[in-house]
């Protein structure tokens, strides 16, 4: 009897030491409070590898990470608008890709479709002639966490955080802080219905995070 009020006090000790983890180390916000896709492969890992296998996890990927790429970037037959070598990220990949370069002035988008299907470089038709920002045209829906004063976001493509809002507390806490689960046409349609933020500059909702209704 003696060894398992040994063992039941180990067991409640953990459980307050868990629930103290919970209590001072409160929700974060902005880049810190994201832990980032991988740390949620550890506890859910099936879900981790359908998410891995969908299209939302190649939204936006480095060129040279290998098979981003499925236009022929490198060997095309067409003379391309802009220099290949240019390319840093790539976007899509089921029905198109664009692709997007960094100078100086900051990214850009590079002028050009390549349509998967139709195995063929659509110039005049590309749509980012009006706006080629990728700060502002691409980045609310193609990375996660966007700050849009500084640029900088806490992971590529359409990651679990996307739609479960900021998980560093919630994998800090072994699941004890909550996320957002529950699916809803405003988690979705944050991207998906192609708006604009009120002031008319993003082509995303600005600052929505899962969860918040967004007008």
């Amino acid at each position: 009897m003696r060894n398992n009020w040994h063992w039941i006090l180990a067991v409640v000790c953990g459980c307050a030491s868990l629930l103290a983890v919970a209590w001072v180390d409160s929700p974060k916000t902005g880049l810190e409070g994201y832990a980032g896709s991988r740390s949620c492969a550890g506890c859910h890992e099936e879900i981790h590898a359908a998410w891995q296998g969908s299209q939302h996890s190649k939204m936006m990927r480095r060129v040279s990470e290998p098979g981003a790429v499925v236009a022929p970037l490198f060997e095309s037959e067409e003379a391309l608008p802009f220099d290949p070598s240019e390319a840093v990220w790539v976007i899509g990949s089921k029905w198109e890709q664009q692709f997007m370069g960094a100078g100086e002035d900051g990214e850009t988008l590079l002028p050009g479709t390549w349509h998967v299907d139709a195995h063929e470089w659509d110039f005049r038709g590309w749509d980012g002639w009006e706006r080629p920002v990728p700060l502002e045209r691409c980045h609310g829906c193609h990375t996660v966490g966007l700050d849009v004063k500084t640029g900088e976001f806490a992971e590529p493509s359409i990651g679990c955080e996307s739609c479960h809002g900021p998980a560093e507390w919630h994998a800090r806490t072994f699941g004890l802080g909550g996320v957002h689960t529950s699916s809803s046409a405003d988690i979705c349609g944050q991207c998906h219905t192609r708006g604009n933020d009120p002031t008319g500059k993003y082509f995303f909702p600005v600052g929505y995070v899962p969860g918040v209704t967004w007008r």
